[in-house]
């Protein structure tokens, strides 16, 4: 669960021309995950990404399955909307 915002960065990381988007935080990494989404994401995905990272782990069993499938089905989407080379 906390590998997923890692994920994230690195499929943005892959995409030509977005070198600079390592150092993206806050609005501008929201508005870049908006910007390159085949699909509307949540306003505040670029915070639950920085929470899944960062929250102590009794914050994250806190969440509710719901929370979670939502969660992962929007990076899912979005990753999959990236044709990246491995």
């Amino acid at each position: 669960l906390r590998d997923v915002p890692e994920l994230v960065k690195r499929v943005a990381l892959s995409i030509p021309g977005n070198e600079s988007v390592v150092s993206l935080r806050g609005a501008p990494w929201q508005a870049f995950l908006q910007r390159h989404a085949s699909l509307p994401v949540p306003g505040d995905l670029a915070m639950q990404l920085a929470e899944l990272a960062y929250q102590p782990h009794h914050r994250l069993a806190a969440l509710s399955t719901e929370q979670l499938d939502e969660l992962l089905n929007v990076c899912r989407r979005w990753i999959e909307a990236h044709h990246v080379a491995v």
